[in-house]
């Protein structure tokens, strides 16, 4: 992570699904982050899946979002947010 963004990130993060449900707490400090292991595994993620994380810092919560490259692309372009709909 780069150290421009720790200072917004440090702390404890709830994390959702696009369809609100919550899938743990992810923790991040000056060196490590962790708490994603449970949902990674309720959810399947495989070797190779593209997994986006989106912060809202004004509610402390981590969107968790699987998807294809496509999907990363489209992110990547300014396209989508994925605050709300389906999840992939």
């Amino acid at each position: 992570m780069p150290a421009s963004l720790k200072r917004f990130v440090q702390g404890k993060w709830d994390v959702k699904l696009r369809d609100g449900r919550s899938v743990g707490e992810l923790t991040v400090n000056v060196q490590s982050a962790w708490g994603l292991r449970a949902a990674f595994v309720r959810r399947g993620i495989d070797e190779g899946d593209v997994v986006i994380l989106e912060w809202d810092t004004s509610t402390r919560r981590v969107l968790l979002v699987l998807g294809s490259d496509e999907a990363l692309l489209a992110y990547q372009e300014g396209r989508a947010s994925f605050w709300s709909g389906p999840d992939s």
